[in-house]
């Protein structure tokens, strides 16, 4: 029974649910954002700082004792900030998580709302054709597309991985891409 709550945490990570909760209000604090269930869990999973059986009862409880509060925001899921009691909490007992867990968890939210953010600015387009599959790739803009470029691939592990590479830095494919096309119209005139 034990081995289940501790399933997915990797070593230094949290096993009491009295130190994930002091990291969720930590991790709130530090991204200074509100942040649903959801994003916190994959913050936290990913880097498999705690287990997801504690960290469910951990935000229950945290959301029940006042620790954090309900964000409504429309057309989202439920968000959370920290509660003014949650910060009190965490001045006293904030140095208690290790400063290399605290530094992981802020490094994955970090990349987390980056990736979102570049999901919300760009968009990826995967269609299975009699072939093969297409993906589209586009840089969204306030008017018109920055770039919308199709490729087509022999397979959907290979339009997967174009997909992750192109949400990693959109703006490398897009200047990548305008670098190539200028050099090969330049070579052409000389």
């Amino acid at each position: 029974m034990r081995d289940t709550f501790l399933g997915g945490v990797e070593p230094g990570g949290l096993t009491d649910r009295f130190e994930v909760k002091i990291l969720v209000c930590y991790l709130l604090d530090q991204v200074n954002l509100p942040l649903s269930a959801q994003m916190i869990s994959d913050i936290l999973l990913n880097r498999g700082l705690v287990n997801y059986f504690e960290l469910s009862a951990a935000l229950t409880e945290l959301l029940q004792n006042g620790y954090m509060v309900p964000i409504h925001l429309e057309g989202k899921p439920q968000q959370y900030n920290l509660s003014a009691k949650g910060k009190q909490m965490l001045e006293t007992l904030g140095r208690n998580i290790p400063l290399s867990v605290r530094e992981k968890a802020v490094d994955s939210a970090t990349e987390l709302l980056l990736r979102k953010r570049r999901e919300e600015q760009n968009k990826v387009t995967i269609a299975q054709v009699e072939d093969g599959y297409t993906i589209t790739l586009q840089m969204l803009d306030i008017g018109s597309d920055l770039m919308s470029l199709k490729l087509f691939v022999p397979d959907k592990e290979q339009a997967e991985q174009i997909k992750e590479r192109f949400f990693k830095d959109p703006a490398r494919v897009y200047k990548g891409i305008l670098e190539l096309l200028t050099d090969a119209f330049s070579s052409q005139e000389n």
